[in-house]
């Protein structure tokens, strides 16, 4: 398995705090151009995956802290693995018409989605298994991020606030240094 590039080159406008935030053109961008790159050169296995999602990371910032809120916001955060070249982007994304809802995207080499969170709507897994509510997408070779399970499976219960979410699914990740979380006031 091939580390990936030694720095992630990242698109949008950096806030006064030297935040990374997206624009959404850059995003749209950014997602288009992965998804054709993305089935032509960058593929990993089950095992690939089970070593990655086990491997030590902390965040590259862990001054700034991660905000998640006033809607709508995006953002994405740089990860480091502690023990190799490895680096895994974080991705937030909080819309603006429904307020409640959020979702979390741990991506590794730019393209590869190794877990995404989702609070909300509905998923129809490849072998017809529906549910509506929130669920989780964990990287599954051959499927990549299509199939979706309860959020039960990473410890995670649907009235958790949300940053027990994202504390949750970090930890899950085997990420050992988190920033702080500035929670969302309303």
């Amino acid at each position: 398995m091939e580390s990936i590039h030694k720095s992630a080159s990242l698109v949008g406008n950096k806030t006064r705090l030297n935040r990374y935030i997206p624009n959404t053109k850059d995003l749209n961008r950014v997602y288009m151009a992965v998804g054709r790159n993305a089935k032509k050169k960058m593929s990993i296995t089950q095992s690939d995956f089970d070593t990655l999602i086990k491997e030590e990371k902390v965040f590259s910032d862990l001054i700034n802290p991660l905000i998640l809120s006033p809607p709508p916001i995006n953002w994405t955060r740089e990860i480091k693995a502690t023990n190799s070249k490895n680096i895994y982007l974080l991705d937030f994304y909080r819309g603006s018409f429904e307020l409640s809802r959020y979702t979390y995207n741990k991506r590794y080499r730019q393209s590869i989605i190794l877990l995404r969170y989702d609070n909300g709507g509905r998923h129809t897994n490849p072998d017809g298994v529906s549910f509506d509510g929130p669920h989780v997408h964990i990287f599954r070779e051959g499927y990549n991020d299509k199939f979706a399970f309860p959020v039960s499976e990473l410890n995670i219960n649907e009235t958790n606030s949300i940053d027990e979410v994202v504390t949750k699914l970090l930890l899950f990740c085997n990420v050992i240094k988190i920033p702080s979380v500035e929670i969302p006031m309303f």
